[in-house]
């Protein structure tokens, strides 16, 4: 199972994933997480809207956009490297880990690859480790594809 986060690193981390796929031979699921709340709290960040409304009032049209940018994005990934191989997808919404970690039990992976973009320091206390998280609470293996900034 694969986690997928919207940041451009996506494609890198699938990348790395499609090697284990093909050395494996094995299923392939990808995950997304909208972490809603997160997104109302940081009004600077900005949403891309792949071409919807960009007026949004409420966070269930945030919620919207960005499951569907997730679904573009998935759709794009998939076409792009993983044309030859049956994919489930997942968009879940909450905390990224505890999905992530649901996911993998619900659909019984036997490893999740998770990025890491090695923020250290205030940055980390900060904005926290969804990798690390994952690697502290999975009961399965974690593969770690580092992502080169």
């Amino acid at each position: 199972m694969i986690a997928i986060d919207s940041e451009t690193s996506s494609e890198e981390v699938a990348s790395g994933a499609l090697q284990l796929v093909e050395q494996l031979h094995t299923e392939v699921a990808i995950v997304s997480v909208v972490e809603t709340p997160a997104v109302m709290n940081q009004a600077d960040m900005p949403i891309p809207s792949y071409g919807f409304n960009e007026n949004l009032t409420s966070e269930m049209e945030i919620e919207d956009i960005l499951h569907k940018n997730f679904e573009i994005a998935n759709t794009r990934l998939i076409s792009k490297l993983f044309f030859n191989h049956k994919v489930v997808t997942f968009i879940e919404e909450g905390s990224p880990y505890e999905a992530i970690l649901r996911v993998a039990e619900e659909w019984n992976a036997d490893l999740i690859v998770v990025g890491t973009n090695g923020r250290t320091g205030l940055a980390h206390l900060m904005i926290g480790s969804v990798a690390e998280k994952v690697i502290r609470h999975s009961e399965i293996p974690v593969f770690v594809i580092p992502i080169k900034k």
